[in-house]
């Protein structure tokens, strides 16, 4: 039995925060379960509530985005608002993000949108900061507190400041390693950590940061000196995210994708 009194005290709590709300990190399991404290039971038959997911081995696209603000827009049967699910939400692409982004920015009246992912770093960090976070724990697959990963933080913070020459050696330094899909991915993932980090600092948001261990180095970031603005920033969080779509759905070349990251990066501080 569905206890409709249950799932509106349930909407009403969690309406007391933001429109919409970010689970991350832990268990998938962990996720479910913190899904279901906003929602009544069997969602995917509640008719206030949708539930999108990505296709068999594709990601969730624009036009499963741009449906959700119209769904929260429609009147509710049962409770007194609407809820959307997004399940598995590294998988939305760059335009489905966007189009998310807009809902965000101007949600519905009593509409809540709940979205799930193992790893928020790989959604843009303009959708992080209009969200509530709920970290069930440390298991993205940037691992923030690992040497490696600190150590590559710093490495691309100086990459940054180095000119074509220096960004190109370390591509061939490293060329073994980027020629594994998952390692190129996840190297990407630590780039755009601390490019998101840095506009999440500049947008006084010091809690949603992820590399809380180089905070320091990245408040000397000097984004004027790298002529590098929140809108430039952002152009190559979503460059990032296309170049990680290609790695993981073609059969491109990892390590050209590191290296055209890395140049139009360099293009912002040594334009043509």
């Amino acid at each position: 039995m569905t206890f409709i009194w249950l799932a509106d005290l349930s909407f009403n709590i969690y309406n007391k925060f933001m429109h919409s709300i970010l689970i991350f990190g832990g268990k998938k399991i962990d996720r479910e379960r913190e899904i279901l404290r906003a929602i009544p039971p069997s969602p995917s038959n509640h008719p206030d509530i949708k539930v999108i997911s990505p296709a068999l081995r594709k990601g969730i696209g624009i036009n499963e985005a741009r449906g959700i603000k119209s769904f929260l827009q429609t009147k509710p049967l049962k409770m007194r608002g609407k809820v959307v699910i997004i399940r598995n939400a590294e998988t939305l692409t760059l335009q489905a993000q966007n189009a998310l982004l807009k809902t965000l920015e101007e949600p519905p009246a009593n509409s809540k949108i709940i979205i799930e992912t193992r790893n928020e770093n790989r959604l843009l960090p303009t959708i992080i900061s209009r969200c509530k976070r709920v970290n069930l724990g440390n298991k993205n697959l940037v691992d923030e507190n690992s040497p490696e990963h600190n150590e590559q933080v710093k490495l691309f913070v100086e990459l940054l400041e180095e000119g074509r020459g220096q960004r190109l050696d370390f591509i061939e330094k490293n060329k073994q390693k980027i020629a594994s899909k998952e390692y190129a991915m996840n190297l990407l993932d630590i780039w755009v950590s601390v490019l998101r980090d840095r506009l999440l600092l500049n947008m006084d948001n010091n809690s949603a940061i992820l590399n809380k261990q180089n905070k320091e180095i990245l408040k000397k970031l000097n984004l004027d000196k790298l002529n590098l603005d929140t809108k430039k920033i952002v152009s190559l969080i979503e460059f990032s995210q296309e170049l990680k779509e290609t790695i993981q759905n073609t059969n491109g070349s990892s390590r050209l994708a590191l290296e055209l990251f890395l140049l139009e990066a360099g293009s912002f501080v040594f334009p043509p």
